[in-house]
């Protein structure tokens, strides 16, 4: 049968180790097929917007199968293949109309349809339309939805942060975390998700007062540490008022010795911080 429908996982076990700002995640879920027929299981989950899967194992009884990363087509191939021949498969991919939710088909039901909220047209009318010179422009926006074409709505976004920053809202259960948090950071901005059941109200006055907040702007760091280093984030946001900035230096060099000649300096607009 083609009908979907839902299956209850009969366990799910999650461990974390989580060092300074980074997190190891494991989740184990378990899966019974108590249908008296062969079935494939489409399992869709959403993972953090900057968070990577380095590792997929599936166990049927006593057999343990180990993901190999392949290049995607050449894995839908295979996929399709095996099936076709009655065998079971496994494939984990990256959800095609969202960034933060990735797909795994176990036995070739396609993921469903969710639509998408209509936002470049406004964009480009924004990015055509600049504010006045000196003066800076505040976006607040709501959405509640996914979208298609996340990477080129950021990417525009990140053209005009120079003159507009976007606070974003992520409404209801099934915003695009993606999309929420990347509108916010592609133009220096804020973002907040608001549960149902809610008052918009309250968040939407929270983050006016973030945007009404004084800042430093065209922030660049200074190291003088006797060798080559790469600033991350390259681009910095504006810093507000109460809050704080966290920059790291990269090198190769490892011989770089921290002594009374190193010194870091803080630059805004060719002043000294």
């Amino acid at each position: 049968s083609k009908q979907q429908q839902y299956v209850p996982l009969k366990q799910v076990n999650v461990e974390a180790y989580i060092k300074s700002f980074a997190a190891d995640v494991t989740i184990k879920q378990v899966f019974r097929n108590d249908e008296t027929k062969p079935i494939e299981a489409v399992y869709c989950f959403p993972i953090e917007e900057q968070a990577a899967i380095y590792s997929f194992i599936a166990r049927i009884d006593d057999q343990e199968i180990i993901a190999q990363l392949k290049e995607k087509k050449e894995a839908q191939r295979e996929y399709s293949d095996v099936i076709r021949q009655g065998d079971g498969a496994y494939l984990l991919e990256q959800d095609e109309k969202s960034q933060d939710n990735f797909i795994i088909n176990v036995g070739t039901l396609l993921p469903a349809d969710l639509g998408g909220t209509e936002l470049l047209r406004p964009l480009q009318w924004l990015e055509q339309h600049s504010p006045e010179e000196g003066r800076a422009r505040q976006i607040f926006l709501l959405t509640d939805g996914e979208i298609s074409n996340v990477n080129e709505v950021l990417n525009l976004c990140r053209s005009m942060a120079t003159s507009t920053r976007i606070f974003s809202f992520g409404l209801g259960h099934s915003p695009s975390r993606s999309l929420v948090k990347g509108l916010a950071r592609a133009t220096n901005g804020r973002f907040v998700f608001i549960p149902p059941k809610t008052s918009v109200d309250v968040h939407v006055g929270e983050q006016l007062q973030k945007a009404l907040q004084s800042s430093i702007t065209n922030v660049q760091v200074e190291w003088n540490l006797g060798t080559n280093v790469m600033s991350a984030p390259t681009k910095i946001p504006p810093v507000y008022a109460n809050d704080r900035l966290i920059v790291y230096a990269l090198t190769n060099d490892p011989m770089i010795v921290f002594d009374h000649n190193s010194n870091v300096k803080l630059h805004t607009n060719k002043n000294l911080i």
